[in-house]
């Protein structure tokens, strides 16, 4: 190297002027981290408590009104008495005839018993 060259006065520069590496999140970004990630989280509960509100509030308003549960009662015991009088072998009619005369006899067996 000829001393005169601007190349050999210099000296070797590894590991002098490399730029040293930063910590990966400094103290500011890692709590607009915290609150972002805070944020996110409130959101979401607050999401979920709407959902299940709004679940609630469906399951009320689906109740039934009166006159469905009544119209639902009739056709089971329709249903019933029909039942019973497929198994006796009878009409409809009949059996639910026979079913009246029979209630008819409660209090006359009832009395009965007691006495």
């Amino acid at each position: 190297c000829v001393q005169s060259h601007p190349a050999c006065d210099s000296q070797p520069t590894s590991g002098y002027s490399t730029p040293r590496k930063r910590g990966s999140i400094s103290g500011q970004d890692r709590q607009a981290f915290f609150r972002v990630l805070t944020a996110i989280y409130k959101n979401q509960r607050k999401q979920e408590k709407e959902t299940a509100r709004l679940e609630l509030a469906e399951t009320y308003e689906r109740q039934q009104s009166k006159e469905d549960t009544m119209w639902q009662n009739e056709l089971k015991e329709v249903i019933w008495l029909e039942l019973q009088a497929w198994f006796a072998g009878k009409d409809v009619n009949v059996q639910d005839q026979w079913i009246l005369n029979q209630r008819k006899l409660v209090d006359q067996v009832a009395e009965m018993v007691t006495t």
